[in-house]
């Protein structure tokens, strides 16, 4: 995904960014003690992947 903001918060930190066609948003968290940078394109494990929707969550992604 393509990082929009990093937001770092003690522990954890939120990435947020978009699919690489722009129409889906996506937040990541992670753990570790280096951050992406805003324009930075970060790879997520769809393995570990959740899907929600205006409603809830719709399922994990396989």
């Amino acid at each position: 995904m393509k990082v929009t903001l990093v937001e770092e918060l003690g522990a954890d930190t939120f990435v947020y960014g978009t699919t690489p066609d722009g129409v889906n948003e996506l937040v990541a968290r992670s753990r570790g003690f280096t951050s992406p940078r805003v324009g930075d394109t970060v790879h997520v494990d769809p393995q570990r992947t959740y899907v929600f929707t205006a409603t809830g969550m719709q399922g994990r992604i396989k």
